[in-house]
């Protein structure tokens, strides 16, 4: 308690030793702070909302073509191996997985709300499934599979395709909702 009154002394210290103009300058010094204060909080406080609505455009962008990847990209050209326009070895499937994988670590890093960040893991899971049906349809043509048994194939990985697809859109639901 002593203390306390110490510092309080301390900060009217200024206001008893002084001239009348001394402490009118005090006083506007104190005023002006004052009045400075709300609009600094203010500013501050637009920032960070301008960099976290920045972030959530951002991630809804990134997702969105990601998203484009997984419908379109991934089918066309497993589909392209299937039909024979392409070898197995020669397709850019493995590519376009490992591109959507970093594309979702990507995300990943920059979500912050923990209901989003399990719903990319969620679709981070997805993505391996779709490689290991890949790699089902790589073995299969490698044993020269029926085109029937590829063209199974062939539907599994749109089906994951579509769920990967599925989970980025709710992604991107939970990450405008978020805020």
């Amino acid at each position: 308690m002593r203390r306390d009154r110490s510092v309080i002394d301390g900060i009217f210290s200024v206001f008893k030793s002084r001239s009348i103009k001394d402490r009118i300058k005090v006083s506007y010094v104190i005023i002006i702070l004052l009045m400075i204060t709300p609009p600094l909080i203010t500013i501050v406080s637009y920032v960070v909302q301008m960099v976290r609505y920045d972030l959530i455009i951002t991630n809804v962008s990134k997702t969105n073509r990601l998203n484009q990847t997984v419908k379109m990209d991934v089918s066309n050209e497993i589909w392209d191996i299937v039909a024979g326009n392409k070898k197995f070895t020669e397709g850019r499937q493995y590519e376009i997985i490992d591109g959507i994988n970093q594309s979702l670590e990507d995300i990943m890093r920059t979500t912050e709300g923990r209901k989003n960040r399990q719903m990319l893991e969620v679709a981070g899971r997805a993505v391996e499934t779709l490689r290991r049906n890949v790699d089902r349809l790589g073995i299969q043509m490698a044993h020269q599979a029926p085109v029937s048994k590829n063209e199974e194939s062939l539907d599994e990985i749109r089906g994951v395709s579509a769920l990967v697809s599925d989970i980025l859109q709710d992604f991107i639901v939970l990450e405008i909702d978020l805020k």
